[in-house]
């Protein structure tokens, strides 16, 4: 619990000091009604102040921000035009309310049209429970719930356009010297896609090949990958950026949301011509991964769901699908599920 004083008064707000700051400055935001959460600025003292937006990234603990610490912080007022203000009560007066939509835009009309985030799969710390924490014990309270897994219904890439031919033609030049796979991290920019609302697509300047030793039907990667930030840099320097993960967003607490990271495979396809297929992994798919609910199995096309330990709960998942007749039915994924599930085509 901290408490937060602005011009407005003091109010208190609860966080876990696990929590990154951008929860903080979520939380502040919507209690003061704040709608520019980017002009926040916090500090311990009335006389300095520091944006939230340059500490994101750094937990609640990790800037010495303890229980029942007293934060001042500013932020810029919501400032409206009088002449936007005219305009917009005019354009009310001349609407006219005789118009009969369909109800299914009644209904749209009055939804936010944000993108619900994914469920929390880790097991709640500081849990109110009279328990001992975790691992030693756990309830229904801190523990995750089931995940139901469904096909994700939006793209944070809608398209991927390489520069030139030639950036192929070279990346394969390899596989069809040696007969192994090859590796290649992609460099460029992310750029509107007029063909689709709100569209993005990647376009693709450059492919850097890392330091790997490639076979037959795979190849291993040699990490550290010590040029990495030199690579970076001199790409930076060109304008460009890698494939990016995770995507920063200030309209999420945790100031990251999913993924711009696309995967694209080089392969011929029936005519003997070279294909290049798109996809993406899935919000859920990176949660599951980084709370290593799930793992790779010897068949590419399914993935396991790992079993619960004395140190690691793994929830119950699940997944929907049609049988023979039309009929959705739900069943467990456990010990694998099809890993269509966790990818999105682009």
């Amino acid at each position: 619990l901290v408490r937060i004083r602005s011009k407005q008064g003091t109010v208190r707000i609860e966080v876990d000091p696990t929590d990154d700051i951008s929860v903080l400055g979520t939380k502040i935001a919507n209690n003061l009604n704040i709608a520019d959460h980017s002009s926040i600025t916090i500090s311990d003292k009335p006389t300095t102040s520091t944006p939230i937006r340059d500490l994101v990234g750094k937990s609640i603990s990790e800037l010495g921000i303890r229980h029942g610490d007293l934060l001042f912080i500013t932020y810029q007022e919501n400032v409206i035009a009088e002449s936007s203000q005219a305009n917009n009560v005019e354009t009310k007066a001349s609407m006219s309310f005789d118009i009969k939509q369909d109800p299914i835009d009644d209904f749209l009309e009055k939804q936010d049209g944000l993108i619900k985030q994914e469920p929390d799969l880790r097991v709640k710390k500081n849990c109110s429970g009279t328990h001992a924490p975790w691992p030693e014990g756990i309830c229904t309270k801190c523990q995750p719930g089931a995940i139901t897994l469904q096909l994700q219904e939006y793209r944070m890439v809608d398209h991927v356009e390489f520069s030139a031919s030639s950036l192929i033609n070279n990346f394969i030049h390899f596989w069809r010297s040696t007969g192994t796979q090859r590796f290649g991290y992609l460099y460029g920019r992310y750029e509107q896609y007029p063909d689709v609302p709100l569209g993005v697509k990647a376009v693709v300047e450059a492919i850097y090949e890392p330091p790997q030793e490639d076979e037959v039907d795979g190849l291993t990667l040699i990490l550290p990958w010590n040029e990495e930030k030199l690579v970076d840099e001199v790409a930076m320097n060109c304008g460009l950026q890698k494939n990016k993960h995770p995507t920063i967003s200030k309209w999420c607490a945790s100031g990251k949301f999913n993924s711009r990271f696309v995967t694209c495979v080089v392969t011929g396809n029936t005519n003997g011509d070279i294909d290049v297929s798109a996809y993406q992994a899935s919000n859920i798919c990176t949660s599951m991964v980084a709370e290593d609910i799930i793992e790779a199995s010897v068949d590419p096309s399914i993935v396991r769901v790992k079993e619960s330990t004395s140190e690691k709960y793994v929830p119950e998942v699940f997944y929907k699908y049609k049988n023979n007749y039309g009929v959705n039915v739900q069943k467990s994924a456990k010990p694998c599920f099809p890993v269509e599930y966790l990818l999105v085509n682009v």
